[in-house]
């Protein structure tokens, strides 16, 4: 997934968990791999400004709602692909390759469609539905 989906989702979660400091961002870790598990479309030339594009929504996110716990969910989301760049834990690096999808067949760009309107139905549900507390 990109990383736009890493982060929307591991912020999703700290909301869904009734923004439980402890289990949101051992979940969130842990849907880093479920998304993983599915097969989607990557590649750099769209991560990297999807990505921006969620980051800057979730910061406007932490500023309407006050709750920077957010970001570190958020982060925590991210935190498989962030080691696999720096590479800080072979421990973690290793379970990340076995979670994600064997590309055995050429995925068709539009996975990144589906993966784009779940971006923003998962953005429009942060905005609205989780108002100021």
């Amino acid at each position: 997934m990109t990383g736009a989906a890493h982060l929307l989702a591991g912020s999703s979660i700290y909301l869904l968990t009734g923004r439980n400091k402890i289990m949101a961002p051992l979940l969130a870790i842990i849907s880093h791999y479920a998304l993983d598990a599915i097969p989607h479309y990557d590649s750099p030339a769209w991560n990297i400004p999807l990505g921006f594009l969620a980051v800057i929504f979730l910061y406007l996110t932490v500023i309407k709602n006050k709750e920077p716990f957010i970001l570190v969910c958020a982060l925590c989301g991210m935190l498989p692909d962030i080691n696999s760049f720096f590479c800080f834990s072979s421990v973690l690096l290793d379970i990340h390759q076995r979670f994600h999808f064997d590309k055995t067949y050429e995925i068709p760009i539009s996975y990144l469609y589906w993966e784009i309107y779940g971006c923003l139905i998962t953005g429009y549900l942060l905005w609205t539905r989780y108002p100021v507390r």
